[in-house]
């Protein structure tokens, strides 16, 4: 008898039970805190302040391949592991760069060096700012061409909103 009742009951109010079960389960996908932080700032600390000698591309290349690494065994000093493979890249084509300067290197001691280039995608509605903010926050200065010039960027400033999920989707780790 109480089944039969029970049953009744369940059908008429039914939906109404899966309607609050949805909204329960939705509640609980809000984040515990949310944070907006305007005008941050995100820069590589202690990075040589070098000039080209030329408005050459290639010395610019170079000069911004030494403020990157600043390191002149890697690149771009005298007998350095890279300087010969930069100077053969198109100084405006980063897909040219990176795949002249990665892979494995040796330096003048013949110890191995192993250097990483990721592109990043530039076209609209591709949100790359998340990348940008991680690598300088890791201390890495990016190449950055724009109307056929090459840039280093070492600074940046953003207008961070960020939820627990977020920042979690974002870094890769959970922020207390």
């Amino acid at each position: 008898m109480y089944a039969g009742w029970f049953m009744s009951k369940l059908r008429r109010f039914g939906c109404v039970l899966l309607v609050l079960a949805s909204a329960c389960a939705f509640g609980q996908q809000t984040p515990t805190w949310q944070a907006y932080r305007p005008n941050q700032e995100v820069r590589v600390p202690r990075l040589p302040v070098l000039m080209a000698r030329s408005h050459d591309p290639s010395d610019v290349l170079l000069t911004s391949l030494d403020i990157v690494f600043h390191d002149r065994s890697i690149c771009c000093g005298k007998d350095s592991a890279l300087e010969d493979r930069a100077l053969t890249a198109d100084p405006v084509s980063l897909r040219e760069i990176a795949a002249k300067i990665a892979g494995k290197q040796l330096l003048n001691d013949g110890r191995p060096v192993q250097i990483t280039a990721d592109m990043l995608p530039a076209a609209p509605g591709i949100d790359i700012s998340p990348s940008i903010v991680r690598a300088l926050r890791s201390n890495h200065p990016l190449l950055m061409v724009w109307n056929s010039h090459l840039y280093v960027l070492y600074s940046m400033f953003s207008t961070e909103l960020c939820s627990t999920r977020l920042w979690t989707a974002m870094t890769g780790a959970a922020r207390s």
